[in-house]
């Protein structure tokens, strides 16, 4: 089970680092451009990926707690 949730953190943070990083610099860039529509979703986008580098350190954190004990 620990692998299976490392993989899984592993696999969120390829499509990350592949798809909304990307996404995320594009929408940064029309929001310093002025885009009120780019804020919107910059804001929306930017909220996910903070929640899902959350759960990645929980989720590490977890499989680290159980060397622990």
């Amino acid at each position: 089970m620990p692998a299976a949730l490392l993989a899984l953190v592993a696999g969120f943070a390829v499509l990350v680092r592949q798809v909304v990083i990307p996404r995320l610099d594009t929408l940064r860039d029309a929001k310093t451009a002025g885009e009120a529509a780019a804020v919107r979703q910059f804001k929306r986008l930017h909220g996910l990926s903070m929640a899902v580098n959350l759960a990645q350190i929980a989720a590490a954190a977890a499989v680290l707690s159980t060397f622990v004990r």
